[in-house]
């Protein structure tokens, strides 16, 4: 479980989130949203370490993670930003392969264990037939697949997705939120996932956090998070949700 209890969260002495306080079960994806600088990439930069809190404390398992050394922490936890800086002169599969790093004492070489996982993460993310392509030559939506890939080879316990789907058409998107759902199930995996797309965020979330002005805005399942008036609140735009035909999650419409 991911806990954050009373977290402030600020850039500068300026606060951007203040008082946070939820938690996000084992085998359960949480999703965050909310309008652009409403705070959700900052949340996910302090679960995973990059920025501190100045108030409360962010758990993982009952730990703080502000007091754990870094490869104990990464072990732990595995991100994949939005746009990460990436060396274009490696390959697609040295690229995943880095994601074993956590996992190798000091000086010591990938073995024939990490080879295997990042082989069995390529085939499940759709990446294996990029294994020996450079990556300053492939697409946008080839490279967050990549970095999905390298964060799930660390073998994490909690997964943070920054946007993962920002550059994949549809089906890919599909692709990539089935496996992360499948995972979830199957090994009892933790995501914490940032999401612009609210109908995408109702289909593959248990549980969402709304954020607007610094603050939780809302937090519950789809249905109570989803609503015309809470959009309408925290977006500034009407809009209308209706039940999916299907498995009656809501659905937003302009």
């Amino acid at each position: 479980m991911v806990t954050l209890d009373d977290v402030t969260l600020s850039y500068n002495g300026s606060p951007v989130l203040s008082r946070i306080s939820f938690s996000a079960r084992q085998g359960r994806i949480l999703g965050l949203v909310g309008p652009n600088g409403s705070g959700k990439s900052t949340l996910i930069r302090a679960i995973s370490r990059v920025i501190s809190p100045v108030r409360g404390r962010i758990l993982v398992s009952g730990q703080d993670v502000g007091k754990m050394k870094s490869r104990e922490a990464a072990r732990l936890v595995a991100v994949a930003p939005q746009n990460p800086e990436l060396p274009k002169m490696i390959t697609a599969f040295e690229l995943v392969l880095m994601g074993r790093t956590p996992h190798l004492r000091f000086l010591q070489s990938e073995g024939k264990k990490d080879f295997a996982v990042v082989r069995e993460i390529m085939d499940a993310t759709g990446t294996a037939d990029l294994a020996e392509r450079r990556i300053g030559r492939l697409s946008g939506g080839e490279l967050q697949k990549l970095t999905i890939a390298r964060a799930l080879a660390q073998e994490p316990d909690v997964l943070l997705l920054d946007e993962p789907t920002a550059y994949l058409d549809i089906n890919h998107q599909k692709e990539i939120l089935n496996l992360v759902r499948s995972l979830c199930t199957d090994k009892g995996l933790t995501v914490i996932v940032c999401l612009h797309d609210l109908n995408i965020a109702s289909q593959y979330c248990h549980r969402l956090i709304m954020l607007a002005k610094g603050a939780i805005y809302a937090q519950g399942e789809p249905s109570e998070v989803l609503t015309e008036e809470n959009i309408k609140q925290v977006y500034g735009t009407r809009v209308h949700v209706f039940p999916h035909p299907v498995n009656q999650s809501p659905t937003v419409l302009i």
